[in-house]
């Protein structure tokens, strides 16, 4: 995974001697190397984004940057200067650290102010160029992925020990809660980290609030909605332009990406591929080749029939370390195989697009409802609700939780499959375009009513197309997407799975597709043994493999998979 390793010394007395391990990764990547007296990193990242990689010291300061800065020609405007380097460093001279909240864009960095004596470790809003740490005797040992910093504690002679509450969040949850990872010795950064005489200080950095509601009419809000998000589409298609690239977008048979799309035509972005992947012959894939077709889009599409791609779990763990359920987005992580990324930089697309569509609140007002919500699997819930509890708590709604830890932690597993190859964006991800998202009542988001009225009046084309999750166009009476809505799901109980069904129908798969349950069964009999020390932990996982679904097999698969991952040397 292209970012950053290495560490940083805690005292005057412990000296810079270790070498860092490489970065596992699927493509050959570019590697700036820097070591001083208290620091030894390295950075590595593709080579088409080089010019907004940093790794850098001198007599002011220590600087490293990694990541796609979508408002960085702004910035170097505003402020006068060309240089990455010059241009943060400007930026922390006048606003302190809270300059990274003016940043647009998915990044991470470190910033050594040698006069200060200080040092600061970062990630974007979204972790989305993920930062483990860990803090190992007079050692804060950094990684953008969480194997080197465990192959770091066990070249310095430290155990590893499987954090319980770590296996079970990807047990039910299928992704990690707030910070934290498999490894209670690991944590995960979300914002910022103050390291000064030797003192390691955590700091959230970034805020969203969705109780300050806006005071605007609905046709008005309307209007805002649609001038934001053709801002902040603006902003990340000019960036293709400026590194002399073409579109890349995803296409489904939703309705997130649709919006992605259709706005950028309407504001001439043409020159676009779209990529899908699905069953062959189901909705998504028919309505995205359809879109593509009437829209002039160039189409390539990638079948995931007989869900064979499962059967790569390694390269799934190099793209997400384990933390998130490996099914959950191993199909882009296959699709993003397939392209020829020399003429493409950024992949467009519709991530978070559920917060406008109010796919996380609880109702039409903001309120908590239970432990557990978000989660793949209930089977084991109770062994962590109390630790689910307090953390759901820490959140003023439930709406606020599902996004810090569904949509943070989790949904942005499709982002991390994309890194490996190029660099991502999504509209819905803006900094301003998410912060005024919040602020739109709960009643006109839920249910997708604002998100739908947005679409009828602003991209009319869109509407065109049937929606996969209805079965239907959505510039329908409403109470007959309602009926339709109600018909999918009655039906879907009474009639067995079948392949066609669903863009990703891993039941069926699985029991059609003895070579892919003859690899989760042997995979399971030669690794369960890793759990061993943890008798309640192994009753669980070996119960929940033999009675559970799919998803709570592949969750279980996950599980052993990483620890072994992560405790075996290359």
């Amino acid at each position: 995974m292209p970012g950053f390793a290495g560490y940083l010394v805690l005292d005057n007395q412990s000296k810079v001697t270790n070498p860092i391990p490489e970065l596992p990764s699927l493509l050959e990547l570019e590697r700036i190397d820097l070591q001083t007296e208290n620091c030894r990193f390295c950075l590595s990242f593709h080579s088409k984004f080089k010019n907004e990689q940093v790794l850098i010291s001198n007599p002011s300061y220590t600087l490293g940057f990694h990541g796609n800065l979508l408002n960085l020609k702004h910035l170097s405007n505003e402020y006068g200067v060309s240089d990455l380097c010059d241009l943060l460093w400007s930026m922390y001279q006048k606003l302190g650290i809270g300059f990274i909240r003016q940043l647009k864009g998915y990044f991470s960095g470190i910033l050594y102010d040698k006069k200060e004596l200080t040092w600061f470790v970062f990630t974007d809003r979204y972790s989305s160029k993920p930062i483990y740490y860990s803090q190992v005797e007079h050692r804060l040992l950094i990684s953008s992925h969480m194997k080197v910093v465990a192959e770091q504690i066990q070249e310095m002679k430290k155990s590893l020990s499987v954090s319980e509450l770590g296996a079970y969040c990807l047990m039910t949850y299928g992704y990690m809660l707030e910070d934290v990872t498999l490894f209670n010795e690991i944590k995960k950064l979300r914002g910022l980290l103050i390291i000064k005489n030797g003192i390691v200080q955590y700091e959230s950095l970034y805020s969203l609030d969705n109780t300050k509601m806006t005071t605007q009419s609905y046709e008005a809000i309307l209007g805002e909605v649609n001038e934001r998000f053709q801002e902040a589409i603006t902003l990340e298609y000019e960036k293709d332009r400026e590194l002399h690239k073409r579109h890349l977008v995803t296409l489904s048979g939703g309705l997130d990406c649709r919006v992605n799309v259709f706005s950028a035509l309407s504001l001439g972005y043409q020159d676009m591929t779209g990529i899908t992947f699905s069953q062959s012959g189901y909705l998504d894939h028919l309505i995205a080749q359809k879109i593509a077709s009437d829209q002039g889009i160039e189409f390539l599409f990638y079948s995931l029939d007989n869900g064979l791609y499962l059967k790569d779990i390694h390269s799934n763990l190099v793209s997400n370390d384990g933390l998130i359920y490996y099914a959950g987005a191993a199909h882009q992580l296959r699709a993003c195989q397939i392209i020829n990324w020399d003429e493409f930089a950024i992949t467009h697309t519709g991530q978070v697009g559920e917060i406008l569509k109010g796919a996380y609140l609880s109702g039409n007002h903001h309120k908590y409802t239970h432990a557990g919500i978000g989660a793949f699997s209930n089977r084991n819930i109770t062994r962590i609700s109390d630790q689910i509890s307090r953390i759901h708590h820490r959140y003023p709604n439930d709406e606020m939780f599902t996004i810090h830890e569904r949509a943070f932690n989790g949904i942005i597993n499709g982002l991390y499959a994309i890194s490996q190859f190029g660099e991502f964006a999504s509209p819905f991800m803006d900094n301003d375009f998410l912060d005024y998202t919040l602020t739109i009542p709960p009643e006109y988001r839920f249910k997708g009513k604002l998100y739908q009225d947005w679409m009828i009046k602003y991209l009319p084309a869109s509407t065109n197309y049937v929606w996969e999750h209805t079965h239907c166009k959505i510039n329908i009476p409403r109470w007959l997407y309602y009926s339709n809505r109600a018909i999918i799901k009655i039906s879907s109980k009474l009639k067995p799975e079948i392949h066609q069904r669903s863009m990703n129908p891993f039941k069926y798969w699985y029991q059609t597709n003895s070579s892919l349950s003859k690899m989760f069964k042997s995979t399971y009999n030669e690794n369960i043994s890793l759990l061993e020390s943890m008798t309640d932990l192994a009753r669980d996982t070996a119960e929940q493999f033999r009675k559970g679904s799919f998803v709570e097999k592949a969750q279980v698969i996950t599980l052993l998979k990483a620890i072994k991952y992560h405790t075996t040397s290359n």
